[in-house]
C-alpha cells in the first residue's frame, strides 16, 4: 500500500553530488504577529536525474494549467516566507 503525506511547500533543496535532499515543510501554528510558523518535518530524497525528471513533470503540468487559464504567471502581492535553496552538502537529522 503507499504511503500518502501532506507538504505546505520545500524548506530547502540540497544538491550534494548526484542526490538531491529536499525538506519539507508544514504550518505548525501561527506566531504573536499571526503569521504562519513553518517547520521541516519530512526530507525526500532522490538521485539528481529523478530530481530533474520530476521537474520537466511538474514545469509541464504548470505550462498546461496556465494554457487552460487555470493559474497566471504573476509577482505575489505580499512576500511570503523566504526559502533559499542550497547547493552545499547538509547533515542529515538524526531519527529519535
Amino acid at each position: 500500500m503507499s504511503q500518502e503525506f501532506f507538504t505546505d511547500g520545500f524548506a530547502n533543496i540540497a544538491v550534494t553530488g548526484t542526490i538531491v535532499r529536499i525538506d519539507l515543510m508544514s504550518m505548525v501554528g501561527v506566531d504573536k504577529e499571526n503569521k504562519p510558523r513553518l517547520e521541516v518535518k519530512q526530507r525526500l530524497i532522490m538521485p539528481l536525474d529523478a530530481f530533474l525528471r520530476s521537474y520537466s513533470m511538474a514545469d509541464d503540468i504548470v505550462n498546461k494549467l496556465m494554457k487552460a487559464g487555470v493559474v497566471n504567471k504573476r509577482t505575489p502581492d505580499a512576500p511570503g516566507p523566504t526559502i533559499q535553496a542550497s547547493t552545499s552538502g547538509v547533515t542529515p537529522t538524526k531519527k529519535k
